[in-house]
């Protein structure tokens, strides 16, 4: 009696352990995950260097209580050209070329959990068998109340849920231009007391002695200084639009001898375009590859989306689809996104960029889940193993040798030691944001989000006027009856979508005077829906970021 009652209660846990590896509502989509943001200082920058000229694109954030905000860059040579850089551009890239987080791996257990369910009633009964012939007729009956059992139980989930002069102060002012929300000034100075007074004269604040010394050494290698100044309403962390400048360099450089005086360490983000792969000292290489230009095409079945045209890695998979990006590459130029972490110490001189030959690579990490999911799996490994071994030792017989006790003992305590090694030692990255199942995949969100927009397009809900002036009101149209409020959460960033050109967001185009709404997908790629043509004259309010009238081709 108690060893039929055993053989009963195997087939029941082995029911159970297989049901604990079934979606809950029978589609297995993976869980997708995004790196957390560091909680240390900030920096990114996109290097673009071609032909002794470079695009230095940089980001800052400040926090501090100042209502007027401003930061000097030094540069080894005038800039020709000051621009505004899209805000989105740096959180597609962190995207695109972030570290692959390997996050949902659950099939790691749940195929050795599946094998063991099925093995234990079969091993159980023989292992409790005293003959051969008993032995063959209690598999037979376990394993097929088994599979009944677990058909059951997996048909029930299927369906459970459904100021002043320059000259005054011995500093030229060679430029001054409004940049996006910076007033920004190009300075020439003789010495850092004729550039700290300048910054008094103009409500900055003057420089400290240890500026000064970096200051007269960027001087007296005949660097100049971009200064800008940032007006706002009030004071906390602010993270303003990014800001190129274009000037003559013989390499790639990113000035940092001015970040290190504040004392603090500080993550770095380098994103190089270049033609060949960037190295620096102290910076690791989270992914590299060589990109090819892919022309626009029209998403398969959706013939009224157009996707622009991106770029994509060679023999790698990767893709570059952010349209500020795409714009500063070339057909076979060499992306590289160097990290890493800069002590004060570290950044006493600037840093200059190393180019090599193009190696495709990407950094894999694993998430706290996935290691947990691999600790999992390696004891349900084992397991199996030791349930086999058992069975097949004690075939006929009442009770398993010492021998057989011994192995199975030693089996047990490597996998425990393995499984614990892997939960305690193995790097696993923090994931700011996952995807759950069927109702958030990315390709499922994607569908529903293009759809409801064609059908707000299509209703007139959303007009050309719409598209150019209350662009930030599209996703309340959305929400008003055309797509539930969960799909509005953009993926990437677990937060509600905004208006903005970057991986899970939306914004508005003007191309060939033609209206479009533009949603960017994973790596950034812009696709396109034509809403209408361009309202004349334009309505009086100022156009919502991102719209400007370029040729349909780009």
């Amino acid at each position: 009696m108690g060893r039929r009652t055993l053989s009963t209660a195997a087939v029941a846990l082995s029911t159970l352990v297989l049901a604990g590896s079934v979606g809950a509502d029978g589609v297995a989509f993976p869980e997708v995950a995004v790196e957390a943001t560091p909680a240390i200082p900030h920096q990114r920058a996109l290097i673009v260097h071609r032909n002794g000229v470079e695009t230095l694109v940089v980001e800052s954030a400040f926090d501090t209580g100042s209502a007027a905000v401003g930061w000097v860059l030094p540069l080894p040579g005038e800039p020709t050209k000051l621009d505004v850089a899209d805000g989105g551009m740096f959180a597609s890239l962190a995207v695109s070329l972030g570290p692959k987080l390997i996050h949902d791996i659950r099939h790691f257990w749940q195929i050795p959990a599946a094998v063991l369910a099925l093995l234990a009633p079969g091993a159980l009964a023989g292992i409790l068998a005293r003959k051969p012939s008993e032995w063959v007729v209690r598999v037979l009956l376990a394993e097929l109340l088994g599979i009944v059992g677990l058909s059951f139980i997996v048909g029930l989930l299927g369906t459970a849920a459904t100021g002043p002069g320059a000259g005054a102060w011995g500093v030229e002012v060679a430029a001054e231009r409004r940049v996006g929300n910076y007033d920004a000034s190009v300075l020439r100075a003789a010495d850092s007391g004729a550039l700290s007074r300048w910054l008094a004269a103009n409500s900055f604040r003057p420089l400290r002695p240890a500026e000064r010394q970096v200051v007269d050494d960027y001087i007296a290698r005949k660097w100049c200084f971009v200064v800008a100044r940032l007006g706002r309403a009030g004071g906390g962390l602010l993270t303003p639009h990014p800001i190129a400048a274009t000037f003559r360099s013989p390499a790639p450089v990113y000035p940092m001898k001015l970040t290190g005086l504040a004392g603090s360490s500080t993550q770095v983000d380098l994103f190089v375009v270049a033609d060949g792969q960037g190295r620096m000292a102290g910076f690791d290489c989270i992914a590299a590859a060589r990109f090819r230009k892919l022309a626009a095409a029209t998403p398969e079945r959706d013939a009224a989306w157009t996707v622009a045209p991106y770029y994509g890695a060679e023999h790698i998979d990767m893709a570059i689809g952010s349209p500020d990006a795409s714009e500063r590459m070339w057909d076979g130029c060499v992306v590289t996104h160097l990290r890493g972490t800069l002590r004060p110490s570290d950044m006493r001189a600037d840093l200059t960029v190393e180019l090599a030959e193009a190696v495709p690579f990407r950094v894999r990490r694993y998430t706290r889940s996935a290691r947990r999911d691999v600790g999992v799996g390696i004891l349900l490994s084992a397991a199996t193993v030791a349930l086999g071994a058992l069975a097949v030792r004690c075939w006929g017989r009442r009770r398993p040798g010492r021998a057989t006790l011994l192995t199975v003992a030693c089996l047990s305590l490597v996998a425990t030691a393995g499984s614990l090694g892997v939960l305690l030692f193995l790097p696993a990255s923090p994931a700011r944001a996952s995807i759950r199942l069927a109702p958030l995949h990315l390709w499922y969100w994607q569908r529903e989000v293009r759809s409801a927009m064609e059908l707000a397009v299509a209703k007139g809900d959303i007009r050309p006027e719409t598209a150019v002036r209350e662009a930030r009101a599209i996703p309340g149209i959305l929400k008003g009856g055309f797509l539930s409020p969960e799909l509005l959460i953009n993926p990437f960033t677990g937060e509600e979508m905004r208006l903005e050109r970057s991986c899970g967001n939306f914004a508005p185009r003007v191309l060939a005077a033609t209206v479009f709404i533009c949603l960017y997908d994973d790596c950034g790629r812009e696709l396109r829906l034509p809403v209408g043509p361009l309202p004349k004259p334009l309505p009086p309010s100022q156009p919502a970021p991102g719209v400007e009238n370029r040729p349909a081709g780009e």
